[in-house]
């Protein structure tokens, strides 16, 4: 009986926080984006990670109104595109990392760049 009220709580938490997220003036939703999202791509142009973020966009694109500008990194098994990202782009929400993390974290493993995953992530 106690998972019961604790499922019951969740829900009707989460149903009022569903509600509030409702209430926020249409104006700041339409806000966002105002400008084209910048994707960095961790590999060279052409790939697997390339095709994809494609497919992303040819959905995302219509839905947000925007475009996506990508800029293509390849080097180091993935480490140059994610210190583009990490050390040369704002953390704004217009600058996007793309990539294909199984390899990409063999990179992470093997080569200790200077940065945490996920913990310098946004």
């Amino acid at each position: 009986m106690t998972t019961r009220n604790i499922t019951r709580r969740r829900f009707l938490a989460g149903t009022g926080a569903a509600v509030a997220l409702g209430a926020l003036p249409e104006a700041r939703a339409q806000a966002f984006p105002s400008k084209n999202m910048r994707v960095v791509i961790p590999t060279g142009q052409g790939g697997g990670a390339d095709r994809l973020a494609r497919v992303f966009d040819d959905f995302w694109g219509p839905l947000l109104k925007t475009q996506f500008e990508y800029n293509f990194f390849p080097g180091a098994a993935g480490q140059v595109g994610y210190e583009v990202y990490l050390n040369k782009r704002e953390r704004d929400g217009y600058n996007l990392l793309f990539g294909n993390m199984g390899p990409e974290m063999i990179m992470y493993a093997l080569q200790k760049p200077p940065y945490r995953f996920p913990q310098d992530y946004q």
